[in-house]
């Protein structure tokens, strides 16, 4: 006699929908008291949370069905954050993206005629021939100037920042440029400035100039305990002095960085550079840049590059 067997894992993730639907009829029809006590709210405690760390509910899906949110993870804790409502959203459509098979992401919207497809680029990834990068259909490169080391906090020129901007520019490829930070003060972030200001003279910058503060994996960093208030301060000090030197500044981060490293509606003036590896963008608020991939493939380069496409350029206009 034929007897229906159930699987026990399609049981458990149509437990983790219904909890998941739940929870959003729950944010959207529920009491939000309590935000204005502490915006970062911890959820690891709340049942879905909970069945969505044990069964491994991507950030990404959460993300998708909790859009008045960002989602991240601090610690293997799932956490959200209610976005601020002074803050632009972005209204781009994802349904005009599309893909390759070699990985490269396409966006193809009326309404966003002047995108253009580029990549980032430092020591790491060695001597470049730009003329074959050109000949891939890249049209800008961001170019690391240099950094300040995570311990030592001493300010190091990449070694290939001229080669690679001269190459670039030769190219016939627009140009930007990233330091990536580790400034504990808003003097240390106006050394930094100075440094990409200096290194840039001469040269047609036609793309921001971004201020990269990251969180470092795997070991202490000097910028570790920097609290909201005071990473804020120094990524507008960063931007202040790259404004006034005549470039456009730009922020680069994920969405935790954006949720709770800085106070974004502080930041708000300065085009944002997301950084998200997924099929799509999964941030709310507006951004310029998407930096999709840190694993793309190009010719004239040896070895993986980050791949990114940038679909507004507002310091042109």
């Amino acid at each position: 006699m034929y007897r229906r067997r159930y699987n026990t894992n399609n049981i458990l993730i149509f437990v983790i929908i219904i909890l998941l639907i739940a929870l959003v009829l729950a944010l959207i029809f529920g009491d939000f008291s309590a935000e204005e006590e502490d915006p970062q709210i911890i959820v690891d405690g709340n049942l879905v949370m909970e069945y969505a760390g044990d069964f491994g509910v991507s950030i990404e899906f959460l993300q998708m069905i909790l859009p008045d949110y960002l989602v991240y993870t601090v610690g293997g804790e799932y956490r959200y954050h209610h976005l601020d409502s002074s803050v632009a959203l972005n209204d781009y459509n994802w349904d005009a993206l599309s893909y390759t098979e070699d990985g490269r992401i396409w966006y193809n919207d009326e309404n966003y005629a002047n995108v253009t497809y580029g990549i980032d680029v430092s020591t790491y990834q060695g001597e470049i021939d730009w003329q074959a990068v050109a000949a891939e259909g890249i049209d800008f490169a961001m170019i690391r100037i240099g950094f300040r080391g995570y311990e030592s906090g001493r300010l190091v020129l990449d070694e290939h920042c001229i080669s690679n901007i001269e190459g670039a520019l030769a190219a016939g490829l627009e140009v930007g440029a990233y330091f990536f930070s580790q400034a504990i003060t808003e003097d240390e972030a106006i050394e930094e400035a100075e440094m990409v200001i200096d290194t840039l003279e001469g040269y047609e910058i036609t793309y921001p100039i971004a201020f990269d503060m990251e969180e470092i994996t795997g070991a202490n960093a000097r910028t570790d305990s920097l609290d909201i208030e005071t990473t804020t301060a120094i990524t507008k000090a960063f931007c202040k002095r790259i404004q006034d030197a005549g470039y456009e500044p730009m922020i680069y981060g994920n969405t935790k960085w954006v949720a709770s490293r800085i106070d974004i509606a502080e930041l708000k003036r300065y085009p944002l550079w997301f950084a998200q590896y997924y099929t799509k963008p999964l941030m709310p608020y507006d951004f310029a840049m998407w930096q999709y991939t840190n694993s793309g493939s190009v010719a004239g380069i040896e070895g993986s590059v980050d791949l990114n496409i940038c679909f507004k350029q507002p310091w042109l206009d």
